[in-house]
């Protein structure tokens, strides 16, 4: 009977093992550099579309752009024309039947002015920030050629110059009166989410602890004989 219930304890902890968290992890934070990237530093395989990122990079990436939480704008020239960027963290409701749960998104947006007079206004689609509000807007606006281009960073750089480990990078454009690339992902860094072990491997250490349990049983077994 006590040898039933020591198997029954062992076999339980084995299946509750896996399912533990592992240490420390409850206690991860994300930091990042307010310069990242430069010339040298970054991570290649993180580049999601690498002519958009060298063009930003080309143009001295984000060491002279509008950095802030919450909300972020910049005014562009562009001859008689002037582009007020803004890109900001917006709640929406996302309802699921009856119910809702608020939802943190980043919009951008564009308002083009002559004299003071608004002529065109352009709203980019809304792009999902995991519902983690307060994360770090950076914004950089260049206009040429008729065109705007527009790099923006969502990115949590609060913490120490580590590396940083939730960093996503996006491309929009206006081509004279018309969105011509709507938030292109050009750049991410975020951790993977972690995944419970396979359970055909929890089944074979299961098993393996069983035949090691009945080893022991039977070797005793027969020392007593």
């Amino acid at each position: 009977m006590v040898r039933s219930r020591v198997l029954a304890g062992i076999l339980l902890l084995a299946l509750a093992l896996p399912l533990l968290p592992a240490p420390g992890i409850a206690a991860q934070t994300t930091c990042g550099r307010p310069s990242y990237p430069d010339a040298t530093s970054y991570d290649p395989d993180a580049v999601t579309d690498s002519s958009l990122w060298d063009a930003l990079r080309g143009s001295g990436g984000f060491s002279d752009g509008v950095e802030g939480l919450g909300s972020v704008s910049v005014t562009v020239a562009d001859g008689a024309r002037t582009h007020i960027v803004t890109l900001e963290e917006i709640v929406v409701h996302a309802y699921v039947g009856g119910g809702f749960a608020n939802r943190t998104n980043l919009a951008l947006r564009v308002r083009t002015e002559v004299d003071g007079q608004v002529v065109a206004t352009h709203a980019f689609t809304l792009v999902s920030a995991a519902d983690r509000p307060g994360g770090n807007l950076t914004l950089v606006a260049r206009a040429q050629g008729g065109a705007l281009d527009i790099f923006w960073r969502w990115a949590y750089l609060a913490c120490s110059a580590d590396f940083p480990n939730v960093y996503y990078v996006f491309h929009a454009r206006i081509d004279g009166d018309a969105i011509a690339d709507d938030n292109t992902l050009v750049y991410f860094e975020a951790p993977r989410p972690r995944r419970p072990p396979p359970v055909d491997l929890i089944l074979l250490i299961i098993a393996g602890i069983a035949v090691s349990i009945i080893f022991l049983f039977a070797r005793r077994a027969l020392r007593k004989r």
